[in-house]
Protein backbone atom coordinates (compact mmCIF):
# COMPACT_ATOMS: atom_id res chain seq x y z
CA UNK A 1 0.00 0.00 0.00
CA UNK A 2 2.74 2.47 1.00
CA UNK A 3 4.75 1.50 -2.06
CA UNK A 4 1.78 2.20 -4.39
CA UNK A 5 1.21 5.57 -2.71
CA UNK A 6 4.86 6.48 -3.13
CA UNK A 7 4.90 5.68 -6.85
CA UNK A 8 1.53 7.39 -7.27
CA UNK A 9 2.96 10.61 -5.84
CA UNK A 10 6.00 10.35 -8.10
CA UNK A 11 3.81 9.74 -11.16
CA UNK A 12 1.46 12.59 -10.28
CA UNK A 13 4.37 15.00 -9.81
CA UNK A 14 5.93 14.05 -13.15
CA UNK A 15 2.55 14.36 -14.88
CA UNK A 16 2.03 17.82 -13.41
CA UNK A 17 5.48 18.95 -14.57
CA UNK A 18 4.99 17.59 -18.10
CA UNK A 19 1.56 19.29 -18.34
CA UNK A 20 2.92 22.79 -17.59
CA UNK A 21 3.95 23.73 -21.17
CA UNK A 22 0.93 21.97 -22.69
CA UNK A 23 -1.76 23.91 -20.85
CA UNK A 24 -1.46 27.73 -20.69
CA UNK A 25 -3.96 28.04 -17.83
CA UNK A 26 -2.07 25.49 -15.83
CA UNK A 27 1.21 27.27 -16.60
CA UNK A 28 -0.26 30.60 -15.41
CA UNK A 29 -1.50 29.03 -12.20
CA UNK A 30 1.88 27.41 -11.52
CA UNK A 31 3.65 30.72 -12.21
CA UNK A 32 1.34 32.57 -9.83
CA UNK A 33 1.75 30.12 -6.96
CA UNK A 34 5.33 29.08 -7.72
CA UNK A 35 6.69 30.09 -4.30
CA UNK A 36 3.91 28.26 -2.47
CA UNK A 37 4.33 25.14 -4.60
CA UNK A 38 8.10 25.20 -4.07
CA UNK A 39 7.60 25.44 -0.30
CA UNK A 40 5.08 22.59 -0.24
CA UNK A 41 7.38 20.47 -2.38
CA UNK A 42 10.31 21.15 -0.07
CA UNK A 43 8.29 20.27 3.04
CA UNK A 44 6.97 17.11 1.39
CA UNK A 45 10.48 16.05 0.31
CA UNK A 46 11.80 16.67 3.81
CA UNK A 47 8.96 14.64 5.34
CA UNK A 48 9.54 11.74 2.94
CA UNK A 49 13.28 11.79 3.67
CA UNK A 50 12.70 11.77 7.44
CA UNK A 51 10.11 9.03 7.17
CA UNK A 52 12.43 6.90 5.06
CA UNK A 53 15.19 7.42 7.61
CA UNK A 54 12.83 6.34 10.41
CA UNK A 55 11.86 3.19 8.52
CA UNK A 56 15.53 2.39 7.94
CA UNK A 57 16.30 2.90 11.64
CA UNK A 58 13.36 0.74 12.69
CA UNK A 59 14.49 -2.07 10.40
CA UNK A 60 18.04 -1.72 11.68
CA UNK A 61 16.86 -1.85 15.32
CA UNK A 62 14.70 -4.88 14.58
CA UNK A 63 17.62 -6.67 12.94
CA UNK A 64 19.89 -5.75 15.85
CA UNK A 65 17.36 -7.18 18.33
CA UNK A 66 17.14 -10.38 16.31
CA UNK A 67 20.94 -10.75 16.25
CA UNK A 68 21.15 -10.08 20.00
CA UNK A 69 18.48 -12.70 20.66
CA UNK A 70 20.40 -15.24 18.59
CA UNK A 71 23.67 -14.45 20.38
CA UNK A 72 22.01 -14.75 23.82
CA UNK A 73 20.28 -18.06 23.10
CA UNK A 74 23.26 -20.33 23.98
CA UNK A 75 23.82 -18.36 27.21
CA UNK A 76 20.15 -18.59 28.13
CA UNK A 77 20.11 -22.33 27.52
CA UNK A 78 23.06 -22.82 29.87
CA UNK A 79 21.54 -20.66 32.58
CA UNK A 80 18.15 -22.31 32.15
CA UNK A 81 19.71 -25.75 32.67
CA UNK A 82 21.47 -24.47 35.79
CA UNK A 83 18.52 -22.65 37.33
CA UNK A 84 15.79 -25.17 36.51
CA UNK A 85 15.23 -27.24 38.57
CA UNK A 86 18.33 -26.70 40.77
CA UNK A 87 17.11 -23.41 42.27
CA UNK A 88 13.85 -25.11 43.28
CA UNK A 89 15.79 -27.98 44.87
CA UNK A 90 17.97 -25.59 46.88
CA UNK A 91 14.96 -23.55 47.99
CA UNK A 92 13.28 -26.78 49.05
CA UNK A 93 16.33 -27.93 51.02
CA UNK A 94 17.03 -24.67 52.87
CA UNK A 95 14.07 -24.94 55.31
CA UNK A 96 15.22 -28.45 56.32
CA UNK A 97 18.81 -27.27 56.83
CA UNK A 98 17.68 -24.31 58.96
CA UNK A 99 15.26 -26.48 60.92
CA UNK A 100 17.97 -29.01 61.74
CA UNK A 101 20.49 -26.28 62.58
CA UNK A 102 18.02 -24.75 65.03
CA UNK A 103 17.03 -28.09 66.49
CA UNK A 104 20.61 -29.24 67.02
CA UNK A 105 21.41 -25.93 68.72
CA UNK A 106 18.84 -26.67 71.45
CA UNK A 107 19.92 -28.15 74.78
CA UNK A 108 18.61 -31.58 73.80
CA UNK A 109 20.02 -31.39 70.26
CA UNK A 110 22.11 -34.55 70.59
CA UNK A 111 19.12 -36.52 71.89
CA UNK A 112 16.98 -35.23 69.04
CA UNK A 113 19.64 -36.29 66.54
CA UNK A 114 19.84 -39.74 68.14
CA UNK A 115 16.04 -40.13 67.90
CA UNK A 116 15.93 -38.97 64.25
CA UNK A 117 19.25 -40.34 63.05
CA UNK A 118 17.93 -42.01 59.89
CA UNK A 119 16.20 -38.84 58.73
CA UNK A 120 19.37 -36.78 59.13
CA UNK A 121 21.40 -39.50 57.43
CA UNK A 122 19.12 -39.31 54.40
CA UNK A 123 19.03 -35.50 54.34
CA UNK A 124 22.78 -34.98 54.74
CA UNK A 125 23.39 -37.35 51.84
CA UNK A 126 20.83 -35.48 49.74
CA UNK A 127 22.43 -32.10 50.52
CA UNK A 128 25.86 -33.40 49.59
CA UNK A 129 24.64 -34.74 46.24
CA UNK A 130 22.65 -31.58 45.53
CA UNK A 131 25.53 -29.08 45.91
CA UNK A 132 27.82 -31.35 43.88
CA UNK A 133 25.32 -31.88 41.08
CA UNK A 134 27.07 -31.26 37.74
CA UNK A 135 24.01 -29.39 36.53
CA UNK A 136 24.96 -26.49 38.81
CA UNK A 137 28.19 -26.04 36.84
CA UNK A 138 26.60 -25.75 33.38
CA UNK A 139 26.19 -21.97 33.64
CA UNK A 140 29.33 -21.40 35.72
CA UNK A 141 30.90 -19.15 33.05
CA UNK A 142 28.24 -16.56 33.89
CA UNK A 143 28.48 -16.80 37.70
CA UNK A 144 29.78 -13.79 39.58
CA UNK A 145 32.79 -14.22 41.87
CA UNK A 146 30.43 -14.23 44.85
CA UNK A 147 28.42 -17.08 43.35
CA UNK A 148 31.49 -19.20 42.63
CA UNK A 149 32.74 -18.63 46.17
CA UNK A 150 29.36 -19.32 47.78
CA UNK A 151 28.93 -22.58 45.87
CA UNK A 152 32.47 -23.71 46.75
CA UNK A 153 31.92 -22.98 50.46
CA UNK A 154 28.53 -24.74 50.36
CA UNK A 155 30.15 -27.83 48.85
CA UNK A 156 32.82 -27.85 51.56
CA UNK A 157 30.17 -27.37 54.25
CA UNK A 158 28.05 -30.20 52.85
CA UNK A 159 31.11 -32.45 52.87
CA UNK A 160 31.88 -31.51 56.49
CA UNK A 161 28.25 -32.01 57.51
CA UNK A 162 28.27 -35.49 56.02
CA UNK A 163 31.60 -36.40 57.59
CA UNK A 164 30.86 -34.90 61.02
CA UNK A 165 27.56 -36.71 61.18
CA UNK A 166 29.10 -40.08 60.39
CA UNK A 167 31.85 -39.33 62.90
CA UNK A 168 29.39 -38.54 65.69
CA UNK A 169 26.89 -41.27 64.86
CA UNK A 170 28.62 -44.13 66.78
CA UNK A 171 28.94 -41.90 69.86
CA UNK A 172 25.27 -40.99 70.15
CA UNK A 173 24.57 -44.27 71.99
CA UNK A 174 26.83 -43.06 74.81
CA UNK A 175 24.70 -40.04 75.66
CA UNK A 176 23.65 -41.68 78.91
CA UNK A 177 27.30 -42.27 79.87
CA UNK A 178 29.61 -40.18 82.04
CA UNK A 179 30.62 -36.55 81.70
CA UNK A 180 33.63 -37.33 79.51
CA UNK A 181 31.44 -39.07 76.93
CA UNK A 182 28.92 -36.20 76.97
CA UNK A 183 31.65 -33.58 76.53
CA UNK A 184 33.07 -35.57 73.62
CA UNK A 185 29.65 -35.69 71.95
CA UNK A 186 29.06 -31.98 72.65
CA UNK A 187 32.31 -31.09 70.87
CA UNK A 188 31.37 -33.11 67.84
CA UNK A 189 27.87 -31.59 67.87
CA UNK A 190 29.44 -28.11 67.83
CA UNK A 191 31.37 -28.93 64.66
CA UNK A 192 28.26 -30.42 63.05
CA UNK A 193 26.19 -27.31 63.84
CA UNK A 194 28.95 -25.06 62.51
CA UNK A 195 28.98 -26.97 59.23
CA UNK A 196 25.18 -26.68 58.95
CA UNK A 197 25.28 -22.92 59.55
CA UNK A 198 27.93 -22.47 56.86
CA UNK A 199 25.96 -24.65 54.47
CA UNK A 200 22.74 -22.69 54.99
CA UNK A 201 24.37 -19.26 54.67
CA UNK A 202 26.22 -20.01 51.46
CA UNK A 203 23.41 -21.95 49.84
CA UNK A 204 21.03 -19.06 50.55
CA UNK A 205 23.49 -16.57 49.04
CA UNK A 206 24.12 -18.76 45.99
CA UNK A 207 20.41 -19.35 45.38
CA UNK A 208 19.59 -15.64 45.67
CA UNK A 209 22.20 -14.78 43.05
CA UNK A 210 21.04 -17.66 40.89
CA UNK A 211 17.56 -16.14 40.85
CA UNK A 212 19.06 -12.76 39.97
CA UNK A 213 20.87 -14.40 37.06
CA UNK A 214 17.55 -15.89 36.01
CA UNK A 215 15.96 -12.42 35.99
CA UNK A 216 18.81 -10.98 33.93
CA UNK A 217 18.79 -13.61 31.21
CA UNK A 218 15.52 -15.56 31.34
CA UNK A 219 12.92 -12.94 32.24
CA UNK A 220 11.68 -12.68 28.62
CA UNK A 221 11.95 -16.40 27.85
CA UNK A 222 8.57 -18.09 27.57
Amino acid sequence: MKRCLKWGLVGGTLGAVVAIPLFPAWMAWVDKFQTLITGIAAVTAAYLAIRQSQITDENSDRRHDQLMELSLRPIRLKIDRTVRPMAEQIEGALPDILRWEGRLSAADGALFLADNIEEFDSLSGHWFKMVNNKQLRIGEDYFSGYMVNALSLAQEAAQRTFEEFHDIRPHLKHLSGGDVAKIHVAQKMGRLKSALITLAENLESFCFNLRELEKDYLVHVK
